[in-house]
Order: C-alpha cells, then structure tokens, then sequence
C-alpha cells in the first residue's frame, strides 16, 4: 500500500527480511513517499471478485436449477441479491481495488476494507442460508479470501501507517451523532432479536423469518448477532472516546452497511414484484433498508472526508 509516513527533517531507511516490509521516511516540507499495495492482497481480491461474478451469473441464469430447493421467498431474495452484487457491488469493488494499486492512501483503503466485508456478510447467507447447491464451494471460497483480504488489509494499515492507525492515539472529534446513529441501530437491533427469542422462549413462537424462509434456525439473527451488532457498538464507543481504533471501525462498519442495504432493497423489490411477500410488509422493509442505507452512507462519507 503506498501511505505517507512523514518525519521532521531525518530520512530514514530500514530493511528487515522477517518484517518483509521496508518503512521509508523524507522531510516534513516533501511529498509523501508512496509504495503499491502488496500483490498477494491484491490476487486474493481479485479472486474475490472473480468467484463473486461467476456465483452472481450463474444465480442469475441458472436460478431455478441452483435454487431449486429453496422456499419461492429465497428464490426471489438470491435473485435480487445476485442481480445487485453483480451490477452494483463487484463494478465498486473493482474500481476501489484499482485505486488502491495505484495510490493505497488510507482512506481508499477503509473503503476497500468495507467492500471485502460486505463479501463476507453477504456470502455468508448463501453459505448457510442457501439449500447445498452446486455454488456450495465458490462460496466457501469467497467467505474464506475476503477474510483473508480484510485481516491482511488491517495488518497493512498498521504496517504502513504511522502507527496511529489502531493506536490510543486520541482523534480531533468523536463524531458523536456518527457514534449515536451507530449505537442506536446496534440496539435497536439487539431489541427486536432478543424480544423475538423472549417470545419464542416463553411462548414457544418462532421468528416468522423462519417460517418464511424454511430454515431450522434463525440465520439473520446469526448473522447479525456476531457480525453486525457487536462491531455497531465497539466501532460507536471507539468513536465517543476519540479512538482512532473506533475511527476504522465506524468506517468500515458504514461502508458496508452502506453497500449492503442496497442488496436488501434489492432482495426486497424482487420479492415484492414476484408477489412473495406482502407488499404492504415489502413497502415498509424498503423504507427502513433505504434510511439505513442513507444513514450509514452518510456516516462513512463524512468519517472519510477526514482523511
């Protein structure tokens, strides 16, 4: 990645085979010395991309026969998904990742970083929410390389940066309407979940989630619990204490927060035109996908403007 590492009137040059990474510095008054973003990250993105598209078309074209044992509500959720990643999400990532090989500026970075867990939350559904299909292993392939690419694009921030990147190091402004919109949703999420699980506890009533999409456990509710929810509130408590820890997190979190609730409103309006859910519950679906849509695009234009 090439990120400007600046040190007041010293030039320094460090090499080390174990560190495999060289840190190059130059006069606070110069440009700042760039480097390219590391190949093996670039390859594993781009085979991220790669195995994207080709699951995306094929779902796209082959829907029935690769879907085949899915409820008709699946069927037409992937279908809106597919259509979405493929015309949407995989030109974005694309361009980012090119961006990145080129510049590797910190910013482009935390965007790229957001793409590649969008991947990784989104795949997870047809991994596990998806009957086994002929796709089965693409998508293992794709949860697997996109969190490779995201742990290994976090390992190179911190290598590349001047390590204020994760550090305790405080940052100018703890962007508190950013950190409330992002424990507000991580708790209005956690209410819903937990008051459904309440029900089905004390009443024995499922999720009506289950009953629609045929599933045996609830998978949204996984999903969410583990990959939304927890990193909502880190990401929004790192942002009230000024953390630069909580900076990454909050726009990384909203970038693909921003990306996916496209993919919801797309799943939604599929289903609504192919009459598989209701449309006032499909008009009401869109609505909350669309202002948590804007609301974290929002939060992760203004928390990149910083950079």
């Amino acid at each position: 990645m090439r990120s400007p590492i600046v040190f007041s009137e010293h030039s320094i040059f460090i090499t080390s085979r174990k560190l495999s990474y060289t840190l190059m510095t130059i006069k606070s008054s110069g440009n700042p010395q760039e480097r390219k973003t590391p190949e093996g990250l670039i390859i594993k993105a781009a085979l991220v991309v790669l195995l994207a598209s080709l699951t995306s078309f094929a779902g796209i074209c082959y829907r029935d026969s690769i879907y085949n044992r899915d409820t008709s509500f699946l069927l037409s959720a992937f279908y809106g998904n597919d259509l979405y990643t493929l015309i949407v999400a995989i030109p974005l990532t694309i361009q980012v990742i090119y961006k990145c090989r080129l510049e590797g500026n910190e910013k482009q970075y935390l965007v790229f970083l957001g793409l590649m867990d969008y991947m990784i939350y989104n795949f997870q559904f047809y991994l596990f929410g998806a009957s086994f299909n002929s796709l089965f292993l693409l998508y293992c392939a794709i949860v697997a390389l996109s969190t490779m690419s995201l742990l290994c694009g976090v390992v190179q921030m911190i290598v590349n940066s001047d390590g204020t990147v994760f550090s305790d190091t405080p940052i100018g402004t703890s962007h508190p309407w950013i950190a409330g919109y992002m424990m507000f949703t991580a708790f209005s999420l956690l209410h819903v979940y937990v008051s459904q699980f309440a029900d089905f506890f004390m009443n024995g009533i499922l999720p009506e989630i289950i009953t629609v999409t045929g599933h045996t456990t609830n998978i949204v509710f996984a999903l969410d619990l583990t990959n939304v929810v927890p990193w909502m509130l880190l990401g929004g408590i790192g942002l009230m204490k000024k953390k630069n820890w909580g900076y990454s997190i909050a726009a990384i979190v909203n970038g693909k927060g921003a990306v996916y609730m496209g993919a919801l409103a797309a799943s939604t309006a599929m289903a609504m035109f192919e009459k598989n859910i209701e449309m006032e519950d499909g008009k009401s679906q869109l609505f909350l996908w669309t202002m948590l849509g804007l609301g974290s695009s929002i939060s992760a234009f203004r928390l990149l403007s910083d950079k």
